[in-house]
């Protein structure tokens, strides 16, 4: 079994620094260190950003909410260059709150009774109420309820077509 890595990155982050000519021997905790400074600093940034979304009730995090985070945030300051491609945050009142939701409506058929499920599931298929409708609909006007459907297998052919069948196709074991 292996063992587990304190740091994942650890390996990355040790190629990278001696990618660079400058740069000797490594110590074996400098990478670990790095690796864990660099979790660290993702972690202020990504919950500086989650908050400026969960204030303006966004249910996307997008560049806009970073390069507001990166603007409140005086240590981050260094990275302002690298969000200013990013558009500006909209004003709050502008931001999506264009007035309540919509009321969904439910299909209805010509009877003016709800289709789909009678719980209001997603189902879309035919609801005890549509099923009602083309019952009363296929019963017609004596009021006779017509014989309900067979279900299952159809019967079995005559022998007659059987025989008219080619023999690679009806082979019976013994």
């Amino acid at each position: 079994m292996k063992a587990r890595k304190i740091c994942p990155l650890a390996t990355r982050i040790k190629k990278m620094m001696q990618t660079d000519d400058d740069v000797g021997k490594i110590s074996q905790a400098t990478p670990i260190l790095i690796g864990r400074a660099m979790e660290m600093f993702l972690e202020k940034l990504c919950t500086q950003a989650i908050n400026v979304a969960q204030s303006r009730q966004a249910k996307t995090l997008n560049p806009s909410h970073l390069k507001a985070a990166v603007g409140a945030d005086k240590t981050m300051d260094f990275l302002a260059e690298l969000v200013a491609s990013a558009p500006d945050l909209p004003p709050p009142d502008a931001e999506g709150e264009v007035g309540p939701k919509p009321i969904k409506r439910r299909k209805t058929n010509d009877l003016g009774e709800a289709l789909g499920s009678p719980t209001g599931g997603r189902g879309g298929g035919r609801g005890a109420a549509a099923a009602a409708a083309v019952a009363a609909v296929a019963a017609g006007e004596d009021g006779e309820e017509p014989p309900p459907k067979k279900r299952g297998r159809p019967p079995k052919a005559p022998a007659a077509a059987a025989a008219s069948a080619p023999p690679w196709r009806h082979h019976r074991r013994p």
